[in-house]
């Protein structure tokens, strides 16, 4: 009895293991070359899932990576999604991943991602309320409305369980916020805030050498490194 299609069908069997498990291994990722292969095992993964998570983490890594194009068509993939499938937890992720990079997206879109970033802050009764209320306040920092910037963040982090590195993104907003002010000091100061709980986040959420809250742990990088390039000119 031949072998072969046994090989082959464990072969298939642990290459779909690998797909199905990047989204949460990538946790595992302490560098971009690390995270690379999980990024492109989400890329596979897409293709064969209507999780709408799936797009956003993919989306998430991308950029963190500064693959534009993997990027934009995550963010692509998502809104349609979210055309065929209403819920407040996707139009805010939809919002944050896009505006993450609006100068990235189309012109036309960038309304509707706004509109999305309010749309989910409404649902107050949902117990992701705190980081819709952070996604709304990203909304409000692109648009250029700073005040209104730091009083959605102020509200996220009123959160008795603030989530994975929630409170830290907020001050890294509050900071490209005040960037915006052109107070400078204080962007400073926000960021650092925003790096320590950014560190004592990165402590508690290991388990098992892997970080469960990598996908916010990314989105605060992101965040950082687009403040601290502004900080820097």
């Amino acid at each position: 009895m031949s072998l072969t299609p046994v090989i082959m069908m464990f072969v298939l069997n642990y290459d779909m293991a690998l797909m199905r498990h990047a989204p949460g291994s990538a946790g595992l990722a302490d560098s971009d070359a690390e995270l690379r292969p999980y990024a492109q095992q989400m890329n596979r993964l897409v293709a064969r899932t209507d999780d709408p998570f799936v797009h956003y983490q993919a989306g998430i890594a991308w950029l963190s990576l500064g693959e534009e194009e993997d990027y934009q068509r995550h963010c692509r993939l998502l809104l349609s999604e979210f055309e065929n499938a209403f819920r407040p937890e996707i139009a805010s992720r939809l919002a944050k991943l896009s505006l993450l990079r609006p100068d990235l997206q189309s012109p036309n879109s960038r309304p509707t991602f706004h509109k999305l970033a309010e749309l989910a802050s409404g649902f107050e009764s949902s117990e992701y309320r705190y980081w819709f209320f952070l996604t709304r306040a990203l909304s409000a920092q692109r648009q250029g409305n700073a005040d209104a910037a730091f009083q959605w963040n102020a509200r996220s982090r009123e959160a008795e369980n603030y989530g994975y590195y929630m409170v830290a993104c907020t001050y890294a907003v509050d900071a490209l916020a005040y960037l915006g002010k052109g107070e400078v000091d204080r962007a400073a100061e926000s960021l650092q805030r925003g790096r320590d709980s950014r560190d004592e986040t990165r402590r508690q959420s290991f388990k098992d050498g892997h970080d469960v809250g990598w996908v916010d742990w990314r989105v605060f990088l992101i965040l950082e490194r687009e403040a601290t390039e502004r900080l820097d000119q």
